[in-house]
């Protein structure tokens, strides 16, 4: 197993940069594991891609495999410094060209909110994504760390996320958590052949005494 580690030491102190990539490869032979780092280098090569120094220092190291292995390399630590964080209405799950253009276009929304001093500026953009189909296709999402005991953070996280979901109704993307709530259901759901209506009907006949809490999914009822 190999990874391009994504931080930096700065004047004695951890510094993350703004635009990185973490790159785990693991292959079943030392052979096929050879070929997968020459492809790195040659895409490195071609753009300017650089390795961090620091990544292959022991104790980074160490950090880092740990880490993996104790959350299954999924970027939820990252958002630890807040106590909790948010999805800021902005994800998608299609190709690498619209992931890419959805980080892009979720850039300058965040900055504006990290300007109005609605979510933590940490100086870097906390998006992350994952590529499948032999990265043909891609999954992003953009999470935002906020205060939970200052209201106006909470105000404006509301906010920012609605403007997400905004966003993404306009552009190429998919919705957010926020596509449960009964408002935006029936926004959505006459765009995507009615799926809420039939998810109804299915819950509705499957579980009609709705022992399987529907909270995270289409409610089997709607909303008054």
């Amino acid at each position: 197993m190999w990874q391009v580690d994504v931080y930096y030491l700065k004047a004695g102190e951890l510094e993350i940069p703004r635009r990185s990539f973490s790159i785990v490869m693991a292959g079943n032979t030392p052979d096929e594991h050879k070929y997968q780092v020459k492809v790195l280098d040659k895409i490195l090569e071609e753009t300017g891609g650089k390795i961090s120094p620091v990544g292959e220092d022991p104790t980074f190291k160490k950090r880092d495999f740990l880490t993996m292995i104790k959350a299954c390399f999924i970027p939820r630590l990252a958002f630890r410094l807040t106590g909790t964080f948010q999805v800021d209405g902005m994800i998608g799950m299609d190709t690498q060209d619209a992931a890419s253009l959805g980080l892009k276009v979720n850039e300058g929304h965040r900055d504006k909110y990290a300007r109005m001093g609605v979510i933590m500026e940490d100086g870097t953009l906390n998006s992350w994504g994952v590529s499948f189909e032999g990265t043909h296709f891609a999954l992003f999402e953009c999470g935002q760390q906020y205060s939970a005991i200052n209201m106006e953070s909470i105000k404006g996280r509301q906010q920012m996320e609605n403007e997400g979901f905004e966003i993404c109704y306009k552009t190429p993307f998919s919705f957010s958590w926020v596509a449960r709530c009964e408002e935006f259901l029936k926004r959505i759901g006459p765009t995507c052949c009615n799926f809420h209506d039939w998810m109804r009907k299915i819950k509705k006949t499957f579980d009609p005494n709705c022992v399987s809490d529907p909270m995270n999914y289409i409610p089997a009822e709607e909303s008054k």
